[in-house]
């Protein structure tokens, strides 16, 4: 043999052994070709720049035109590489989930772009496999937000190894709930404070909801109170118990309601929406802050809406609630269900501040024991 051919075998020892590859490569690829092309690529663990160019434009030329058998070992072998270029995880990640599924869990150079490609353009089995993972980015999690279905979701809210940010929390808890999950099974893993869910109680199940009244910030929820001057109970409205149990008796939902709006100066729209409640926990949140003893909350109770079929066991659940969440807390509660529909200012809770002489809006002035009385140009007009 010549020194030159000697050379030359020398040479061709150093190249990539995918590039010997490419010398086999007939106008119809022969059948495990891209398998084997896999294969040689994971001899190695370093790679110059220029083989993994041609290995990278090997896997485009021949990828798409193997069988799923030959596609899903491909996926296999090299679903872990951190060499791995990323066009080949996205092209490999892109395909029928059963192939794509170990580079969607486990592919370590699938880039961000390419993820949110494929939560927006393949099947929820992806967009699932990528929730599932511990690295994913605030873009991919917001996009998840935006396409995912049921499963996805359930996967993001059980993923244990996912840190959310207060917004992403808030939004995962909203799409929980649009996407029919129960809330109470994900609370605990995405960390919904009672707080929250007391933003979102009337949207979620029956157990968020007790979580949510029974693990109320009572603090918070007194210095709510101190805020609008309130710092004894509420005073009942003469003959309000019995006219609630007659509106619940006679099935008036529009009496109960105007009732309701007017004993806790709350919209009305917010108090049909606890009327029409069926499962009472809202109802014993406005008989609480209406402040009726539990006897009289226990006869609404009895009696209300026997069209929503409550049993022994649900009315007896709810009077126990009754007499566990407490005045402050319910109003507290009142304040932020109303801050989503308004609140109204004036009627029982005005008349009650004037009484203990802290209206906010007509503080006495600094100076002087006597409040300055500003002449009514109206009734000035009025007289002249």
């Amino acid at each position: 043999m010549s020194a030159n051919s000697s050379d030359q075998s020398k040479g061709s020892e150093k190249q990539a052994p995918w590039r010997e590859a490419t010398v086999t490569l007939r106008p119809e690829p022969r059948a495990g070709l891209v398998r084997e092309l896999a294969m040689l690529f994971t001899l190695r663990q370093e790679h110059r720049r220029d083989d993994i160019n041609v290995f990278e434009e090997l896997m485009g030329e021949l990828y798409a035109g193997s069988d799923e058998a030959e596609r899903a070992d491909v996926a296999r072998i090299l679903a872990e590489r951190s060499d791995l270029p990323p066009s080949v995880a996205a092209m490999i990640a892109m395909d029928d989930f059963a192939i794509a599924e170990p580079i969607l869990r486990h592919g370590r150079t699938l880039a961000t772009i390419d993820r949110i490609r494929i939560v927006g353009g393949r099947s929820d089995q992806h967009r699932t496999a990528l929730a599932e993972r511990a690295d994913l980015e605030e873009a991919v999690i917001s996009a998840l937000f935006i396409h995912a279905g049921s499963e996805t979701i359930a996967a993001l809210a059980s993923n244990p190894n996912l840190t959310l940010t207060e917004a992403q929390t808030d939004r995962l808890v909203e799409r929980v709930i649009a996407t029919g999950q129960s809330l109470g099974q994900a609370a605990d893993a995405i960390e919904v404070s009672p707080g929250r869910l007391i933003d979102l109680f009337f949207d979620v199940d029956r157990a968020s909801r007790r979580r949510a009244l029974l693990g109320f910030d009572m603090e918070t929820a007194f210095r709510r109170i101190e805020k609008r001057g309130r710092r004894t109970p509420p005073r009942r409205q003469s003959g309000l118990e019995a006219e609630l149990l007659e509106a619940v008796i006679a099935g008036d939902e529009a009496r109960l309601v105007r009732l309701l709006a007017q004993a806790l100066d709350i919209e009305d729209a917010l108090a049909s929406r606890i009327a029409q409640d069926r499962g009472g926990e809202p109802l014993v949140v406005a008989l609480s802050a209406a402040g009726l003893d539990v006897s009289d909350a226990t006869s609404i109770l009895v009696r209300f809406n026997p069209a929503f079929g409550w049993t022994y066991q649900t009315i007896r659940d709810l009077v126990r609630l009754y007499g566990e969440i407490g005045w402050r807390a319910a109003e507290a509660i009142l304040d932020r269900w109303s801050a989503r529909t308004g609140r109204r200012l004036t009627g029982v809770q005005r008349q009650l501040d004037d009484a203990q002489g802290v209206r906010g809006t007509e503080r006495p002035p600094q100076t002087g024991r006597e409040r300055i009385v500003r002449p009514d140009p109206k009734r000035q007009t009025d007289r002249s």
